[in-house]
């Protein structure tokens, strides 16, 4: 790690410097002058509860918040595909798009006031490529449009814990009486990731659960359940995004 960023006088532990000198990253990403980036590190079982592979984790995030340096930690879920990328393709792709973003702007190339969305990227042969949930909205879309749900798109509301995880709550309205739901989360990373991933992730679940209730083997859940999911999961997180129709479960 001494050779990615530099300790030397930087008043840092005698542990940690330590530390820094005999440990290394799985994976650093440079740029085309060979500075490096941000580093990925995968974290397996043994992350979780090995003890000593804990503790050094903790050293190695110590490390990179004295550092300022990005560091994401991912698993074998980040390499799950979702249209044509899996998640750490989408985080990586999606960052240097933002940094390349900015810079443009700061050159005068790109307008002050455009919107930095990668969503709205054309680009592949399939177009909008960052926008993984674009042809599960579509089919969520058509299922409504055959009569099969009452909703054309599920609501969603993303928050942050005590802990700074993202979590992650959805719904889709079948018929006044019954609903689906589905819920996912992220860990806090040392590495900025657009929160539109959470919803992302959400509309995959909520489709999966949609076929499961239109081929007869889930039943979903009820108005007063749903409420009490939504209600209980405000509860528990710092609502930072929400999408809903105007008074559900406010």
């Amino acid at each position: 790690m001494a050779d990615v960023f530099s300790i030397e006088g930087s008043g840092i532990s005698t542990a940690l410097y330590t530390f820094a000198l005999s440990s290394h990253f799985d994976f650093i990403i440079y740029d085309h002058e060979e500075k490096p980036l941000f580093a990925v590190e995968f974290d397996g079982n043994q992350h979780t509860i090995d003890k000593q592979q804990i503790e050094r984790d903790l050293k190695k995030n110590k490390l990179c918040e004295f550092a300022d340096f990005p560091l994401l930690r991912i698993n074998s879920l980040y390499l799950k595909k979702y249209r044509d990328l899996d998640l750490l393709a989408w985080i990586i792709h999606t960052w240097f798009y933002r940094k390349d973003f900015y810079f443009s702007m700061e050159k005068g190339d790109i307008p002050e006031d455009a919107i930095c969305d990668p969503m709205m990227v054309i680009n592949g042969p399939n177009l909008f490529s960052y926008w993984l949930s674009k042809d599960i909205r579509i089919k969520i879309q058509r299922t409504y449009d055959a009569g099969q749900c009452s909703a054309i798109a599920p609501f969603d509301w993303i928050g942050v814990d005590d802990e700074n995880n993202y979590r992650g709550i959805a719904t889709l309205r079948i018929n006044s009486q019954t609903y689906i739901f589905a819920a996912t989360g992220m860990k806090s990373q040392l590495f900025p990731i657009d929160i539109e991933i959470i919803s992302e992730i959400l509309c995959f679940e909520i489709y999966k659960n949609l076929e499961e209730v239109l081929n007869g083997t889930s039943v979903g859940v009820t108005y007063e359940e749903i409420v009490k999911k939504i209600k209980t999961f405000k509860q528990k997180n710092h609502i930072v995004s929400s999408f809903h129709e105007s008074g559900f479960i406010d």
